[in-house]
């Protein structure tokens, strides 16, 4: 960067999977610490956009990387919205928002130069060059943008910068829409926590059903006995795993036991995925299982399979594998063949 050799690509690349991919780097460091890691994108923001992507990625990963070290408890949330926009380029903006240790107004400019930490002390305490964020603000200063922070000790912080990234016709991106039979199905939503709650309603909406979400397995049973009551039945539950007072194998447990809810489908979402789990919890009934930061694709995959295939369940009651993010790649995987020309036999491997 300071030789001025440091060129920016402008390449088509697609914007939330990008986004998407970093939640999923840097998930498992979230976990060991217990905390929550969630992506959500508006949907003003454009799918496709001409950049550079590997840049991008490289000032979120130090963004977020440095929001988990900070960190002990609570949640780590990467936010990206449209600033501005004209015919020829979009301004987005992306806030990671920690509820860390914070840094104090004084000394709020300072992060920014190298070799600098908010307090020596925290160095010895947390580790790091001090490098990471004065390469993240030249690099979105290259990109056309801006850096900045809000914070205050002990109530977290939110980092955030802008990019300027360039217009992809319309027609390039493909929009996520469900067939009109599945349009309007009644989705419950179970998570104590609220960012997860929002992010899984603006999903849900966004592809044509009606969400409903709830903070608790109690609330939930509730609410689904009180819909049959109605004869409106939810179609799907997306069920939080790690919930306080009942988690959701312990709800799962209850709808399959419960002769009127026995139907419903049930995705079991997740943060801390273990060996063995997906297997036990398709033995108790459980449709579909998938890994926290849910990716939109993901999701949207899941609702087509298993919503579509209950639609021919009931002339065929053969058995369905459980939808993992696994399956959903292998049948991405079938649609696209790709021919390989290269003659070193490790290349070919990779």
């Amino acid at each position: 960067i300071e030789a001025g050799q440091l060129s920016i690509d402008e390449i088509e690349y697609d914007l939330r999977a990008t986004v998407e991919g970093v939640a999923h780097t840097l998930v498992a460091r979230a976990e060991t610490k217990g905390l929550e890691l969630a992506c959500l994108i508006d949907k003003e923001v454009p799918v496709r956009v001409l950049g550079d992507a590997g840049r991008l990625r490289q000032i979120l990963i130090n963004l977020v990387g440095n929001a988990i070290k900070f960190t002990d408890s609570g949640e780590v949330v990467i936010r990206v919205t449209l600033q501005s926009s004209d015919e020829k380029a979009s301004i987005l903006r992306f806030s990671v928002i920690d509820t860390g240790i914070g840094i104090p107004l004084d000394r709020q400019s300072a992060v920014f130069e190298r070799f600098v930490q908010a307090d020596s002390s925290s160095t010895r305490k947390y580790g790091g060059t001090g490098l990471g964020l004065t390469i993240s603000a030249q690099l979105a200063k290259m990109m056309g943008g801006d850096i900045g922070l809000e914070s205050e000790p002990d109530k977290g912080s939110t980092f955030w910068f802008t990019i300027k990234v360039g217009n992809v016709e319309e027609g390039a991106q493909q929009s996520l829409a469900l067939p009109e039979d599945l349009i309007n199905v009644p989705v419950l939503i179970v998570d104590d926590n609220a960012t997860n709650r929002t992010l899984l309603e603006k999903m849900i909406n966004g592809f044509g059903c009606n969400a409903v979400s709830v903070s608790g397995g109690k609330e939930a049973l509730n609410l689904l006995n009180s819909f049959i009551e109605l004869g409106k039945p939810f179609k799907l539950v997306l069920l939080d795993m790690q919930m306080p007072e009942m988690d959701g194998e312990e709800v799962l447990y209850r709808i399959k036991k419960d002769h009127l809810l026995k139907e419903t489908t049930v995705i079991i979402l997740t943060s801390m995925g273990q060996r063995g789990d997906a297997s036990r919890l398709e033995a108790m009934g459980c449709n579909g299982y998938l890994l926290k930061p849910v990716r939109q694709k993901e999701l949207f995959g899941a609702l087509i399979n298993i919503l579509g295939r209950k639609k021919e369940e009931s002339d065929n009651k053969a058995g369905y594998s459980l939808i993992t993010r696994h399956s959903l790649k292998e049948q991405q995987r079938g649609m696209t063949n790709i021919l390989l020309a290269e003659d070193n036999p490790t290349n070919q491997k990779l």
